[in-house]
């Protein structure tokens, strides 16, 4: 990437990680339902978060059914109800969290590494985080790690 991501093998954001918590899946009316929460430690990405310049996002994939859909958080939330049909789900599924920029932002020279400081601005939809892979079981089947 061009600019700096969040991810558990870099340094782009010193002392930052992005962790995300899944609610229990509940099936019902032939659909299955859950809630992500975004867990942001780091100031900057949760002021930009809150103020509405960028958006938590999840990207759920099935590879049992090859299902793969973006749920975006409404502006300024870290919460994203998800409700999938039940046939689109099966086995283990991928949850892989996001922050992507809502419109153009100011980088902060603080929260990224130096490498770039001089960078100043990401244009609207480019991912300034990226968090890992968080897995559910679904429909009786367990989470492979």
């Amino acid at each position: 990437y061009t600019h700096p991501v969040l991810t558990p093998d870099n340094d782009d954001y010193p002392e930052a990680e992005l962790t995300v918590a899944l609610s229990d899946p509940e099936e019902r009316e032939g659909a299955i339902s859950f809630r992500v929460h975004f867990n942001l430690d780091q100031p900057y990405l949760a002021q930009e978060v809150a103020a509405g310049r960028a958006s938590c996002k999840v990207m759920i994939y099935c590879r049992d059914t090859l299902f793969r859909c973006d749920f975006v958080a409404a502006a300024g939330e870290v919460d994203i109800p998800v409700r999938i049909p039940a046939d689109d789900l099966f086995g283990e599924v991928r949850v892989n969290p996001f922050i992507v920029s809502a419109e153009a932002m100011q980088l902060s020279p603080d929260a990224v590494h130096s490498e770039y400081r001089e960078q100043g601005a990401l244009s609207g939809r480019q991912a300034p985080a990226l968090g890992g892979r968080a897995a559910a079981g679904v429909r009786g089947c367990h989470p492979q790690p």
